[in-house]
């Protein structure tokens, strides 16, 4: 036990990333939702509705895109992200993902997530190829639902539009193959309506 305590106390006190807290910012007050993602550079950015959201090339092919969230006045121990690519002509999902976040603290209060630079924190959605695609993918206009689902069952959700690009992909020919609903066709539908 003597050997053991100086390696303990000298194991308290190496600097590293320190635990997130449960509770993050004040829940009397109405929880924040900023949605961001992650651009062709691996950098987290706000997103703003009707903004652009580079697809990018999945580690198991296709290509993805890259969706997260800062959040304030929330419970987020065993919270879950959760964000669907919906066609707002039908409904219809194009892709869907939730998983766990590891969170850290900014500067501003806000939790965002602790490893921007890596997929792991961020919804990964696949959809490019989608063999039920009936709707252009690149450079038209979808539906991104993101959901916070909070220790506790609450949720916190917000809803934008989004136009997914290939214009940033390492291989953009092969990004807009893969994005078309018809990667066979050479003729460009243009941007589907309603």
């Amino acid at each position: 036990m003597r050997v053991l305590a100086p390696l303990l106390l000298a194991l308290a006190a190496c600097p590293g990333p320190q635990p997130y807290p449960c509770v993050v910012g004040d829940l009397t007050q109405p929880p924040e939702l900023q949605l961001v993602y992650r651009d062709a550079n691996g950098a987290m950015m706000p997103l703003a509705n009707g903004a652009m959201v580079p697809l990018t090339r999945a580690p198991q092919g296709g290509h993805i895109m890259l969706v997260s969230v800062r959040v304030k006045n929330a419970q987020l121990c065993d919270a879950t992200l959760q964000a669907a690519l919906k066609d707002p002509c039908t409904g219809r999902v194009a892709g869907l993902e939730g998983r766990p976040i590891t969170w850290t603290i900014a500067a501003d209060g806000f939790a965002e997530p602790q490893s921007p630079m890596e997929l792991s924190d961020y919804a990964n959605l696949a959809v490019c190829p989608a063999a039920n695609n009936t709707r252009e993918i690149d450079g038209a206009p979808w539906k991104l639902e993101v959901k916070l689902y909070q220790s506790g069952g609450a949720s916190i959700d917000q809803t934008i539009d989004v136009t997914p690009s290939c214009d940033v992909s390492s291989d953009p020919e092969s990004c807009r193959c893969e994005c078309r609903f018809d990667c066979t066709s050479t003729v460009d539908a243009g941007v589907p309506s309603c």
